[in-house]
Protein backbone atom coordinates (compact mmCIF):
# COMPACT_ATOMS: atom_id res chain seq x y z
CA UNK A 1 0.00 0.00 0.00
CA UNK A 2 1.27 3.45 -1.09
CA UNK A 3 0.44 6.91 0.43
CA UNK A 4 1.50 10.17 -0.55
CA UNK A 5 1.77 12.62 2.52
CA UNK A 6 2.75 15.81 2.20
CA UNK A 7 4.67 16.72 5.66
CA UNK A 8 3.30 20.61 6.36
CA UNK A 9 5.85 23.10 8.20
CA UNK A 10 4.37 22.69 11.83
CA UNK A 11 3.93 18.77 11.61
CA UNK A 12 4.46 17.24 14.73
CA UNK A 13 5.52 13.36 14.41
CA UNK A 14 5.82 10.99 17.08
CA UNK A 15 7.22 7.33 16.68
CA UNK A 16 7.54 4.39 18.61
CA UNK A 17 5.63 6.09 21.78
CA UNK A 18 4.15 3.34 23.69
CA UNK A 19 1.45 4.66 25.73
CA UNK A 20 0.00 3.10 28.78
CA UNK A 21 -1.60 4.21 31.83
CA UNK A 22 1.29 3.92 33.52
CA UNK A 23 3.21 6.51 31.42
CA UNK A 24 0.53 9.17 29.98
CA UNK A 25 2.53 11.44 28.70
CA UNK A 26 0.98 10.89 25.43
CA UNK A 27 -2.05 11.17 25.85
CA UNK A 28 -1.29 14.69 27.98
CA UNK A 29 0.46 16.04 24.67
CA UNK A 30 -2.72 14.77 22.45
CA UNK A 31 -5.30 16.90 25.21
CA UNK A 32 -2.93 19.62 24.41
CA UNK A 33 -3.23 19.71 20.85
CA UNK A 34 -7.04 19.06 21.07
CA UNK A 35 -6.99 22.26 23.14
CA UNK A 36 -4.60 24.33 20.80
CA UNK A 37 -2.69 25.11 23.73
CA UNK A 38 0.02 23.20 21.25
CA UNK A 39 -0.55 24.10 18.02
CA UNK A 40 0.41 21.95 15.27
CA UNK A 41 -0.90 21.92 11.55
CA UNK A 42 -0.55 18.03 11.45
CA UNK A 43 0.05 14.93 13.88
CA UNK A 44 1.51 12.00 12.22
CA UNK A 45 1.45 8.78 14.69
CA UNK A 46 4.53 6.18 13.65
CA UNK A 47 5.69 2.81 14.81
CA UNK A 48 3.98 1.53 18.11
CA UNK A 49 1.79 3.54 19.74
CA UNK A 50 0.57 0.92 22.79
CA UNK A 51 1.99 -1.30 24.77
CA UNK A 52 -0.94 -3.51 24.35
CA UNK A 53 -3.94 -3.22 22.28
CA UNK A 54 -5.43 -5.87 21.11
CA UNK A 55 -8.54 -4.97 18.83
CA UNK A 56 -11.20 -7.47 19.59
CA UNK A 57 -10.10 -7.90 23.25
CA UNK A 58 -11.92 -6.13 25.21
CA UNK A 59 -9.45 -5.48 28.24
CA UNK A 60 -6.95 -3.57 26.56
CA UNK A 61 -10.12 -1.38 24.71
CA UNK A 62 -11.36 -0.30 28.04
CA UNK A 63 -7.70 0.47 29.27
CA UNK A 64 -6.76 2.35 26.47
CA UNK A 65 -10.38 3.82 25.87
CA UNK A 66 -9.69 7.57 26.37
CA UNK A 67 -6.41 7.74 24.05
CA UNK A 68 -8.64 5.72 21.45
CA UNK A 69 -11.12 7.90 22.01
CA UNK A 70 -8.96 11.47 21.46
CA UNK A 71 -8.23 9.99 17.65
CA UNK A 72 -12.08 10.02 16.61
Amino acid sequence: MSHNIELQEGALLISDAHYSSSRPELLSLIKDIHSKKIPTTQLILMGDIFDALFGEVPTTQEKNREMISSFK
